[in-house]
């Protein structure tokens, strides 16, 4: 098995960048990367802005990337960003996306890129033609476990085809260390371990709240089951005098008088809401897809606004940021979710994390170790004289 690398670590370039061309570049200056992948919510998506934020730093770092971005027909049109070379396939049934997906394929291979990054997806035939050049494949979760919560057909369809799906992969790039080491991936494809980030420069921290209760949210895709709304609304109910928010697309009905749900709203508005909040709630129920850590993109923007945070689980940390975060004691419970917020609520009341003590989740540090690794493989590629020089 490959040693899986990480992304831990100071503001300095990573110790495993080993290596820069004659010229004095680090070795994926230049690097044309197509990268293909699927956000059917882009309205308030926190994957979306990932996906929008590493072309952006990659570009910012000297690579050359250009996404191709699945869309859902209905979202709405987009948002501009500070990344502009994105190629949109919009679609509103099964067949349609299947269409949108062998056009994005089509058009990855006449882009004749050094090296296809994509997003693991369901297995489609045309992936097929991406042979050709190295792909390193983005993980983000246990498909084999989280896709059994969904449809059956999905379920189904990717178990029957999910290893054609990771024989494509030159490389994998995982979110945590637990994925990395997971028996559901196989072990002898080179691989590299990322934790989520965010681009600090593009966020504001909020300033310090006086609030005489706790005000607590959570925002994200909060109708997935491991987010543990059911935890959240369970204590608000114990604890009528504190208030939460949820920020998303929630389904929940008949929620308590304390319970303040919102729509999912655009990025600069996230802003104004967390500056109302205490602390954030990570991911409260993670072994419900099979999973004990986590890198969330929530607990990120969290920390990049300056709140403290409270964890379901172990997700990779930069060290100084420990007195600004607890992770629930024992099985996730309404009972353990209100002790945790107790505790942190003594330790940082009317506090915010210091933007000093979360230098290492910034997408600048934490994307340099996942362009090295994108490197190694194009350099490594049949006729990638190109790259080495």
């Amino acid at each position: 098995m490959t040693e899986p690398l990480s992304a831990e670590g100071a503001i300095e370039e990573p110790a495993n960048v080993t290596y820069r061309r004659v010229d004095g570049s680090p070795p994926w200056a230049g690097l044309r990367i197509a990268y293909l992948a699927r956000c059917p919510a882009r309205s308030g998506s926190g994957v979306f802005h990932k996906i929008m934020s590493q072309c952006a730093v990659w570009e910012r770092l000297g690579a050359r990337p250009e996404l191709f971005l699945g869309v859902d027909r209905h979202e709405p049109g987009e948002t501009p960003q500070a990344f502009s070379r994105v190629h949109e396939y919009r679609y509103n049934s099964f067949l349609a996306r299947a269409l949108a997906q062998t056009r994005a394929v089509r058009d990855i291979v006449s882009s004749n890129p050094d090296l296809v990054y994509a997003r693991y997806d369901l297995y489609h035939p045309a992936f097929e033609a991406m042979r050709r050049r190295p792909l390193v494949l983005e993980v983000n979760t246990d498909d084999s476990i989280e896709y059994a919560l969904y449809t059956r057909r999905r379920a189904l369809f990717n178990r029957l085809t999910r290893s054609r799906m990771l024989d494509l992969a030159t490389g994998l790039a995982f979110v945590t260390r637990e994925l990395a080491e997971s028996s559901s991936f196989p072990s002898l494809v080179p691989r590299v371990v990322v934790g989520n980030s965010v681009d600090l420069a593009s966020v504001v921290p909020v300033p310090p709240v006086f609030n005489d209760q706790p005000v607590v949210g959570m925002a994200g895709s909060l109708s997935q089951p491991w987010q543990g709304v059911d935890f959240i609304l369970e204590a608000a109910r114990l604890r009528p005098g504190w208030r939460f928010e949820l920020v998303g697309r929630t389904g929940w009905a008949d929620l308590p008088p304390n319970v303040k749900a919102l729509s999912a709203v655009s990025r600069p508005a996230l802003g104004e809401i967390f500056s109302r909040w205490d602390m954030g709630l990570g991911p409260l129920a993670l072994e419900r897809k099979g999973l004990h850590e986590s890198s969330p993109l929530k607990v990120m923007d969290y920390l990049a606004h300056g709140l403290p945070v409270v964890l379901g689980g172990p997700v990779e940390l930069p060290g100084p940021v420990s007195e600004y975060v607890t992770q629930i004691d024992g099985p996730p419970s309404a009972a353990s979710l209100i002790a945790a917020i107790e505790r942190l609520w003594i330790a940082t009341r009317s506090r915010r994390v210091p933007r000093s003590q979360v230098a290492g989740i910034d997408a600048t540090v934490r994307e340099r170790v996942r362009l090295e690794f994108m490197a190694s493989l194009a350099i490594a590629a049949p006729g990638a004289s190109r790259m080495a020089s």
